[in-house]
């Protein structure tokens, strides 16, 4: 009896609602990354997903008797739901990427919880397993034609067959006339004429662009189910691993606690407690607040990755329990020392993208390593899950709230003297999510600045200094011609809120 369900024995069906999903896909996002469709996208996925779960529950050969949905993988769906909605209401780039890949892995880890029982993996065992099932689904990228080739040779009903030889025939067609119809098209200009009358009300490249979506979404969809149905992640038995001698983990890991220790008490003393006496000559205390603060970012990431090394490279010690707990703390200290270097630095030079965007992974990066120390004394303790859910959880609050709205709307209270390249960072760097709180900028109070400079620099980008009300104008002219045709399948809640700024700030 074979140890996983193949797709292509009910190819008719699972072949079908790929397609399906394709042609939604397609239907969601084409040219449409940021609309309320892409909620509808997330929920048809989870539909889709359910069903295709059920309709292999009914099959015989299904491992495990029937495959139900299990508790566990509703938290996941819901957050699937919520980046969503988040990416309906929002502008800014980065979080539409993002919200995609969030979305992405959470249905990805959703899939391997229905199907195994991860309960028992560790950190490295799941990443591990994700990689192969990566590779197995990209292995599967071909499998829509070959099982669609074993289905038509296994047809008795020879008119069912005949129309899917012609679907193929004019798949193939539709692929070979890409490449000969343009070539026709350059070599004569009456037969060039004749087709662009006839299409010149159809956009031909749009038309093949959305057929080219619509088989993607359902390749990617059927090979990533072939993926999941060869189960070839399961526990294959324990595997004794070889394990250095708890010596020398000691060893290395309490000369490198010793120096931490020493780092964090200086940080209590000089930098929490601001002892300012003795600071380096020269250096004042707002320079040694800002100074180093990325070498104690990357120090307190390679210190996770220390700790979960060193977990499984070396034998089980309760000396060896005890520093690592050591190198944790100190680790907490050194995160609790840059994000106050940071909070010095914004309370001087305001809010920036990256800046809220660090400030906002040391806050996970603290509670990543609060699990970290559990992972030490508790061998079951399921790190990747708790790390997951807590990446995800931080990030939907992130993305729900439209940080380059909150960084607009923090900088404007706490600038007292807004300057034109304050004003051109809110406009040229921040998203339109930000338009709101632009609008209700008075322009004649804006400083010029330095009149002697007439250009600055924005992330080594040059500017030239505008008019305040002159960059206004512009800003929400563009915007208001910008989100003019947002219908329904567009339709976002960030660029509602920027098109009502910009039409109150033109029409008063």
């Amino acid at each position: 009896m074979k140890e996983y369900y193949e797709p292509r024995e009910n190819y008719a069906l699972f072949g079908g609602m790929c397609l399906l999903y394709g042609v939604f896909f397609t239907f969601c996002l084409y040219r449409n990354v940021a609309g309320i469709t892409f909620p509808l996208y997330v929920l048809a996925t989870i539909v889709f997903a359910v069903y295709v779960l059920r309709r292999l529950a009914t099959q015989k050969k299904a491992v495990g008797g029937r495959i139900k949905l299990k508790k566990g993988t509703i938290p996941y769906f819901a957050g699937m739901m919520v980046l969503g909605v988040a990416n309906a209401c929002t502008t800014n780039g980065f979080f539409l990427l993002f919200d995609w890949i969030g979305m992405a892995l959470l249905f990805v880890v959703a899939m391997v919880h229905q199907f195994y029982d991860d309960n028992a993996w560790n950190f490295q065992e799941y990443f591990k397993r994700l990689v192969v099932l990566f590779f197995s689904s990209l292995g599967s990228i071909f499998a829509p034609v070959v099982h669609g080739s074993h289905y038509l040779k296994g047809k008795e009903n020879s008119n069912d067959k005949k129309v899917i030889y012609v679907i193929l025939g004019l798949g193939i067609a539709f692929a070979a006339l890409c490449i000969i119809f343009p070539l026709l098209l350059s070599s004569d200009l009456i037969f060039q004429n004749v087709f662009a009358r006839m299409f010149q009300r159809i956009d031909v490249v749009s038309i093949i662009m959305m057929l080219l979506m619509v088989i993607a979404g359902t390749v990617v969809s059927y090979a990533f189910l072939c993926g999941l149905c060869k189960r070839n992640l399961q526990n294959r038995g324990a595997v004794k691993e070889y394990q250095i001698n708890a010596i020398v983990g000691v060893t290395f890991t309490a000369v490198i606690a010793s120096i931490y220790i020493l780092y964090s008490g200086i940080q209590v003393l000089y930098l929490f407690m601001g002892m300012e006496n003795g600071l380096p000559q020269g250096v004042t205390y707002s320079q040694y607040a800002h100074s180093g603060f990325w070498q104690l970012l990357f120090v307190s990431i390679l210190n996770f990755f220390m700790v979960l090394g060193c977990k499984k490279l070396f034998a089980e010690n309760k000396i060896l329990n005890g520093i690592l707990t050591a190198i944790s703390l100190c680790t907490f200290v050194m995160i609790s020392s840059a994000m106050y270097r940071m909070v010095l630095y914004v309370q001087e030079y305001y809010l920036t993208f990256l800046r809220l965007l660090v400030l906002w992974f040391l806050v996970v990066l603290i509670f990543i390593m609060a699990g970290t120390v559990l992972s030490i004394y508790r061998k079951g303790f399921p790190l990747f899950r708790y790390s997951m859910i807590i990446v995800a959880g931080f990030y939907m609050v992130l993305s729900l709230a439209r940080p380059d709205y909150q960084i607009a709307k923090y900088n404007v209270a706490h600038d007292s003297a807004i300057t034109v390249a304050d004003l051109e960072y809110l406009i040229y760097n921040l998203s339109d999510d930000a338009a709101p709180v632009v609008a209700g900028i008075d322009s004649r109070k804006v400083v010029q600045g330095d009149t002697d400079i007439a250009e600055y620099t924005i992330y080594g980008e040059q500017y030239a200094l505008h008019d305040a009300k002159t960059l206004m104008d512009d800003y929400f002219y563009a915007i208001n011609q910008k989100y003019e045709d947002s219908y329904f399948r567009k339709a976002n809640f960030s660029k509602w809120r920027a098109r009502e700024a910009a039409e109150k700030y033109l029409g008063s």
